[in-house]
Order: C-alpha cells, then structure tokens, then sequence
C-alpha cells in the first residue's frame, strides 16, 4: 500500500513523551484540525474555544453591519440561528 507521508502528520500527547521520532519520518505537529475539532498536544480545549469564538464574533459583526432594522423581533432569530449554533 503507497504512504503518502506529506499528508501524514504525529503529534506527541502528554508531558513525559519524549517527542520520539520514527523511521517514516512524519511531520510533528503542535496543534491538527480534525473532523472540525482543534487538536493540541496537550489537548486543551483553549484554541478550538478561541475559533469558535472568532467565528461567532464575526458574524454577530456582519449582522450588525448588514441589518439596518435593529429591533428584538429581527436580531434575535438572527441570533439563535446564526451566531448560536457557533458558541455551541
């Protein structure tokens, strides 16, 4: 079976590995996206926390400068069904 190693990445979990390197010789990675989930190596959920973050701050942004009737019957169905979904 043919290996593709440039889409082959390792990443050493926990504080005592010794960051071992192997004779397929793999890129060793701090963080991975997989599956739409942020991996870190010490499996912090900080960095996939600061994404969905970002993205929830930048459409709540972009409903703020598209919609020009502000009132609480249309922000927040907008809301609920735009920016929500992310923070969950």
């Amino acid at each position: 079976m043919q290996f593709n190693t440039s889409k082959c990445k390792v990443m050493h979990l926990g504080r005592g590995n010794k960051g071992f390197q192997y004779f397929i010789f793999l890129e060793a990675v701090y963080q991975e996206k997989d599956l739409g989930v942020q991996l870190t190596a010490d499996l912090k959920p900080s960095r996939q926390c600061q994404l969905a973050y970002s993205t929830a701050s930048n459409v709540l942004g972009m409903i703020g400068r598209v919609v020009s009737h502000k009132s609480r019957d249309v922000l927040l169905p907008l809301y609920k069904s735009l920016v929500r979904p992310h923070l969950e």
